[in-house]
């Protein structure tokens, strides 16, 4: 009990220090609608009060409530000490922190490990320079702290009931009516469930639970406020996946190999983003287990790290796009950005938790040898060096994407450099492609 209450209070120390005060991480480190969610919570809040529902169901926020319902209630529980958007900001901050102590008790209580190895996972999350940067992503880091409650009930029982896929679906849903894309995981989770575990029928009732609480998203109890949130998703979102057709949207084939890389871990390369130490420390555990041709991963992991991994893969927003803001912005002549490097923020809690797992278990029968199910995971993770390298020095992963579509669109200035980063992202994806798979033929027939 000490040691997890003194992860909770290091992590919630160190993202105070970052966001709140002294506050170094403004104007120095990436943070998005700090002034919109907390508009959007206290207005959410404000409305509540006074039974107004159909006010509630009518602001232009679009998503599920719950995560700007908290981020409201923060805002006016700490205004009295604080700025109001700070006090809002301390819903996401105060999400992350409780993660974390979840980390602890996985490594602690599901996995077994001494009290030393289950607080060096935990504090790795606690001071990992990405994650404590994306505390600050409001839907993401609090989506993230129900989901991980899942993961807990998930991994802590050996026999999982009908009563308890349906609670983990349940929690899961909590995740989900924060934010959408935590319902595409309840998906992917399922399926895997079925492909891997051979549990059809625990990984149906996960995703019907997943399903339970979306009638108490506002917008669905008009049907005025119905209709325009649809409308607005649809103009955020792509109904067909843009790792696959994403560039063909846009015009543009050619960058297709950016595009698999970017959804498979480079995307999260930004200005003023911090790298993830857990996504390189996947790298490194995986590496370590190469050396003795040992590739294998817990099962339940397995299941729960490719799944995050799908989640972003397949995510639907186009990493660029002719209009933006629901189509409030229409391009004329170039793109806009509609993929943010916080998208890897859940994905890099459980690749830092699969990473301890790698590190610090032994190997065991519950171990998975399936290169079909490794493939992801290692694509990802050797993405891990050249993130951690671009985010600390040179974050130019955008501009090779600019080269690309000038390349395309035959510029006569920059059209000789457009190929040379066409090329040059062509050759690393089939680079990393081919090493996993000779990686994995040569550790997993082994």
């Amino acid at each position: 009990m000490l040691a997890c209450l003194l992860v909770i209070s290091l992590s919630l120390v160190v993202r105070f220090i970052i966001w709140i005060y002294p506050g170094y991480g403004w104007g120095n480190l990436t943070i998005y609608d700090v002034h919109l969610y907390t508009s959007y919570g206290r207005k959410f809040v404000n409305a509540l009060l006074k039974g107004d529902f159909l006010g509630v169901a009518s602001i232009r926020f679009g998503g599920p409530p719950l995560g700007i319902l908290l981020t409201g209630l923060c805002s006016y529980v700490f205004e009295p000490f604080i700025d109001e958007y700070k006090a809002g900001l301390l819903a996401p901050i105060i999400s992350s922190s409780f993660t974390i102590s979840l980390i602890y008790l996985i490594l602690r209580n599901s996995f077994k490990l001494p009290v030393k190895y289950a607080a060096i996972g935990s504090l790795i999350a606690s001071f990992d320079p990405y994650l404590v940067q994306f505390s600050a992503a409001y839907l993401d880091s609090i989506g993230a702290f129900f989901l991980f409650v899942a993961i807990y009930t998930y991994l802590r029982f050996q026999d999982l009931t009908a009563k308890r896929y349906i609670l983990i679906g349940l929690l899961i849903s909590l995740a989900g009516i924060t934010k959408f894309s935590f319902l595409i995981f309840a998906l992917f989770f399922a399926l895997l469930l079925g492909l891997i575990e051979k549990d059809y029928k625990g990984g149906l009732l996960v995703f019907l639970a997943s399903l339970s609480l979306i009638p108490l998203i506002p917008w669905v109890w008009f049907g005025k406020t119905l209709s325009r949130a649809i409308a607005r998703n649809l103009a955020f979102n792509s109904l067909l996946p843009p790792i696959i057709f994403g560039p063909i949207m846009i015009g543009l084939p050619e960058a297709y190999p950016w595009y698999i890389l970017t959804y498979f871990g480079m995307g999260q390369i930004h200005w003023n983003v911090l790298p993830s130490l857990s996504h390189f420390l996947l790298f490194c555990g995986i590496s370590y287990r190469l050396l003795d041709r040992n590739l294998r991963m817990n099962r339940r992991l397995v299941i729960l790290l490719l799944a995050a991994i799908l989640v972003v893969a397949f995510i639907p927003r186009n990493y660029w796009t002719t209009s933006w803001g629901g189509g409030a912005i229409i391009g004329e002549g170039i793109l806009l950005k509609q993929f943010y490097p916080y998208y890897f923020y859940f994905t890099n809690l459980v690749a830092g938790l699969v990473a301890c797992s790698i590190l610090f278990l032994k190997s065991s029968r519950n171990d998975v040898r399936n290169p079909l199910a490794i493939f992801p995971i290692m694509l990802y993770s050797l993405t891990a060096p050249f993130t951690v390298i671009m985010n600390g020095l040179y974050p130019y992963w955008d501009f090779i994407f600019t080269l690309i579509f000038n390349f395309s669109k035959a510029n006569p200035v920059m059209e000789y450099y457009g190929l040379l980063a066409f090329i040059v992202t062509l050759v690393m994806l089939i680079a990393l492609i081919a090493f996993t798979v000779l990686i994995l033929k040569r550790t997993l027939t082994s």
